[in-house]
């Protein structure tokens, strides 16, 4: 099988830099990693829909809108694990139902569901031991011990360094959790604001199907940090991930698994990872590439073929079409196809499917 090297791409917004580092990939296999530079905001959750009603008709088709500014308060708010809020719970749920209401869904889910539960596991064991000692969960070493003396019921095993370690572990859990809470809450926050800014982009992702006539998911992440191991790629705003294997798109292989493996998706299924703060523009960037690729997959393999080593990794080199579709839905504008689209059609030969949004 034929193997093409690739450049790695920096590219800035204006301007770009060509880096020489050479990978091997197989063409059939060829994870396409695209990448590009955008400024990014710190809009507030309430500063971002302060235009919209509580009861907005269309933001309420997304099942987490009405639980976002709770939980920026939330984050903003809440310091010690030790507060009780029903807020982390009801967002959670929230994101279920968005993921499973829509195929563009909140990859950090998952890892939010992981991490509150090994908090609260923390915190159930904690209190337990906290309620035996009097209810306050900062005791100092001096005021435990006092309990201690007070307490003749209590088992021998009742000790400083179990109590101290018990809620060391209480707040080593909240932080993460914490984390992972902001993480998801911005992933969903960039989601909502780009169907506001290309609503019509949106809903032609929202209907891609894999080449087996089954929904084909995206799944989209936040990172603090878009960083690739070679450290010249730069801080990148946003990337996507897809693949094709065993004539399946996805976004999780061993190809990908090798050589991009912070950037890892799910098998079967299409990933975007998103720098944090990213806006409307930056995601709809992002999902131009995978509107593109999606449609021409095998024009694109006879692009890169074509370029040889001079081919662009990031989808941002001269002529590329997939770029050009980028800069196309950056701009609010749909991508092109270059063929009509039949409603009706099912996964063919072609990859123009029914994923176009139907009139």
């Amino acid at each position: 099988m034929k193997v093409i090297h690739y450049y790695l791409l920096l590219a800035w917004l204006g301007c770009s830099a060509y880096v020489p580092t050479r990978y091997k990939v197989e063409t059939e296999k060829e994870s396409l990693v695209s990448g590009y530079q955008f400024r990014t905001t710190k809009d507030t959750t309430t500063s971002l829909f302060s235009r919209f009603a509580y009861n907005d008709e269309r933001l309420n088709i997304f099942p987490t809108y009405r639980s976002l500014a709770t939980v920026e308060v939330y984050l903003a708010a809440t310091k010690t694990p030790f507060l009780p809020s029903v807020t982390p719970h009801r967002f959670i749920q929230s994101l279920q139902q968005r993921n499973t209401k829509f195929q563009i869904r909140n990859g950090d889910l998952e890892a939010l569901e992981a991490n509150f539960a090994l908090y609260l596991e923390a915190l159930k064991d904690f209190l337990y031991l906290v309620d035996e000692m009097g209810g306050d969960p900062m005791l100092s070493k001096q005021e435990f011990n006092q309990q201690l003396k007070q307490k003749a019921n209590l088992a021998a095993e009742k000790s400083w360094p179990t109590f101290k370690q018990k809620r060391k572990r209480v707040w080593k859990s909240f932080r993460q959790f914490r984390a992972q809470l902001k993480v998801a809450y911005e992933t969903e926050k960039a989601l909502i604001n780009q169907y506001l800014y290309h609503k019509h982009l949106f809903d032609s992702l929202n209907g891609f199907w894999n080449t087996n006539d089954e929904r084909l998911a995206i799944y989209v992440y936040t990172r603090k940090e878009l960083f690739h191991k070679n450290t010249a790629l730069g801080n990148l705003a946003g990337l996507v991930v897809i693949t094709k294997e065993n004539g399946l798109f996805s976004s999780d292989t061993p190809t990908i698994r090798r050589d991009f493996p912070a950037f890892a998706g799910r098998k079967n299924s299409l990933a975007v990872f998103l720098k944090e703060g990213a806006n409307g523009a930056t995601v709809s960037h992002e999902f131009g590439h995978l509107y593109y690729l999606y449609h021409h997959w095998d024009q694109y393999m006879d692009f890169i073929k074509e370029k040889g080593s001079g081919y662009v990794i990031g989808g941002h080199g001269t002529g590329d079409p997939s770029g050009e579709a980028a800069v196309l839905a950056e701009l609010g504008e749909m991508p092109r196809i270059e063929k009509p689209v039949d409603p009706n059609q099912k996964i063919g030969d072609s990859l123009i499917t029914a994923a176009a949004k139907r009139h």
